[in-house]
């Protein structure tokens, strides 16, 4: 098959791309069943399809798997948005709360606010 032929990595993003949510997300199940590490492109792309696919819980854990490096007031950000959708309007607010005291310099601080304004 086509898929298999091509490395995962082009694999994921071409699902990606094509808005195959759910192709995807089987897609990356299966990977890590055979121990395939995704990087933290892949992690996001991954819980980003969840998210479309309305799985939000499913997308909170595997936002909370990318690596140390990934920004941190990003991934409060993107947490935060889950949340909500969740109707996890304290949590949601927590991570706001954080992203804002935590990294005033961050360019998800407009946003932040507008969305602790939102919730609360």
């Amino acid at each position: 098959s086509l898929i298999g032929s091509i490395e995962f990595k082009h694999t994921i993003k071409l699902l990606y791309i094509k808005n195959q949510y759910f192709e995807l997300t089987q897609y990356i199940k299966n990977l890590r069943k055979t121990n395939n590490t995704l990087n933290d492109e892949q992690i996001l792309i991954y819980s980003d399809a969840l998210y479309r696919l309305g799985n939000y819980s499913q997308a909170i854990v595997a936002i909370n798997l990318l690596s140390q490096d990934y920004p941190l007031d990003e991934k409060y950000f993107t947490l935060a948005l889950y949340n909500k959708k969740l109707g996890n309007i304290k949590n949601a607010l927590d991570l706001l709360k954080n992203l804002i005291s935590k990294y005033p310099n961050s360019e998800y601080i407009k946003l932040s606010k507008l969305q602790s304004k939102i919730l609360k």
